[in-house]
């Protein structure tokens, strides 16, 4: 069975479905599948769990206007503001996160 693609920051807690991706500044634009031989790896995830290159997040509709506002962070530290305390409160997160009241 294979696993379907999700939202990093809910996990479709809403019942949403996959609204985009976002590319995060540790995405690496020359990524290749990964193999063994020259044969696919099959079940491999990336560092937020998806079956996409590192630094590129899956996000349902309500989080993916947020994770392309954070898309010059790293990946983890995008889905941690995003996920810390609650969602819906990412825009403090940000400001607390660069210092800023």
């Amino acid at each position: 069975m294979a696993i379907m693609p999700h939202c990093v920051v809910c996990g479709f807690d809403s019942g949403a479905d996959v609204a985009g991706s976002v590319e995060f500044a540790d995405y690496n634009p020359g990524w290749q599948d990964p193999s063994i031989d020259g044969n696919p790896v099959i079940g491999w995830s990336n560092s937020l769990g998806v079956t996409a290159p590192d630094g590129v997040g899956l996000f349902c509709r309500e989080h993916l206007k947020a994770a392309r506002k954070l898309r010059r962070l790293r990946s983890d530290e995008a889905v941690a503001l995003m996920s810390a305390g609650g969602h819906q409160h990412w825009r403090e997160q940000l400001r607390s996160f660069f210092g800023r009241p």
